[in-house]
């Protein structure tokens, strides 16, 4: 069983383990086996269908491991500036010390201003042998002509029902998830929307229910009650919990209320308390449960509330 949330654990790592998409996949796996990889890539389509697990894996296949200084995951939605993308093509031109690839994603890059696009047009007009790049995008009309026509567009589409039910099946039996039916799989991958994102996320939050009714009760909870979710657990695990996770998992809660993260954590936490075993896990929880008891009027409390859980001392 695994320790970390679904979506992550069982995010492809390789083009044979994603699921749908297959016109993409075989188009990438023939340019992966001539050799042929493009500095360029455009992934457009919907939130959760495996855009930037794509170019994951296509940095991979150019050696660039994850964690790395070759694969830089760039969020656009946070960092749209200018300067921001100048320091990026003045550090890209050097070739790291190992002198492989590097891998630049450039995440929801529609918000990326117009100055910050004229800043990265010379490079990926001219890149050099060692630099590539994937944009990925939910608004591809938002992408600069000269951008699109210098990159490899693929469109990515919602993944079909049963290739969802199938994903869902091999998850549930690898995790010893035993509650469910195939009615209740059946319903979870129809609520996903096409994402497999979404269908593990959902697969989480009911992998324990027996209830039908209770079933589709939290299938029509608002998504941002997820991803705060995981903001909860993270705080409450204090195994490798470091600031760079908190960044990542604070930016996919940027357009949530801050009011809504702040009532799940503290929540989640009350619940912990209540079951903790021993003084040490009790002051634990409620150290955190301090740190989100008060209501949030904005997304800088929540940050700053993170913070300090994840730089307290106390707790360690």
């Amino acid at each position: 069983m695994s320790t970390k949330d679904l979506h992550v654990a069982y995010r492809p790592t390789s083009l044979d383990e994603v699921v749908g998409q297959k016109a993409v996949v075989k188009s990438i796996g023939e340019l992966v086996e001539a050799e042929e990889i493009p500095h360029a890539f455009l992934f457009c389509g919907p939130s959760g269908c495996g855009k930037t697990t794509f170019a994951r894996i296509i940095a991979t296949e150019l050696g660039c491991e994850e964690g790395s200084a070759d694969l830089q995951e760039f969020d656009a939605a946070t960092n749209s500036g200018v300067d921001d993308i100048r320091t990026l093509t003045e550090t890209a031109v050097y070739q790291s010390f190992g002198g492989g690839n590097k891998m630049y994603i450039i995440d929801e890059c529609q918000s990326l201003s117009k100055k910050a696009w004229e800043a990265l047009l010379k490079i990926v007009e001219e890149p050099p042998p060692h630099v590539y790049f994937a944009f990925c995008t939910t608004e591809p009309t938002k992408v600069p002509a000269t951008v699109k026509t210098r990159s490899h567009s693929y469109t990515l589409t919602d993944v079909s029902h049963d290739d969802m039910y199938g994903l869902l099946e091999e998850v549930s039996a690898q995790e010893g998830i035993d509650a469910l039916s195939e009615d209740d799989l059946s319903t979870i991958a129809q609520a996903s929307g096409g994402s497999p994102r979404q269908a593990l996320v959902n697969l989480s939050k009911c992998r324990n229910v027996t209830d039908y009714q209770e079933l589709l009760r939290l299938l029509e909870e608002p998504d941002e009650a997820g991803e705060a979710i995981e903001l909860a657990r993270f705080l409450g695990d204090t195994r490798g919990r470091t600031w760079k996770k908190a960044q990542e998992i604070l930016r996919k809660l940027k357009d949530t209320n801050p009011e809504t993260i702040r009532m799940v954590v503290s929540r989640y936490m009350q619940t912990c308390a209540l079951g903790a075993k021993g003084e040490g896990q009790l002051v634990h929880y409620l150290q955190i449960l301090d740190h989100f008891c008060r209501p949030a009027n904005g997304m800088d409390e929540i940050i700053l509330a993170t913070f300090s859980v994840v730089f307290d001392k106390g707790d360690k």
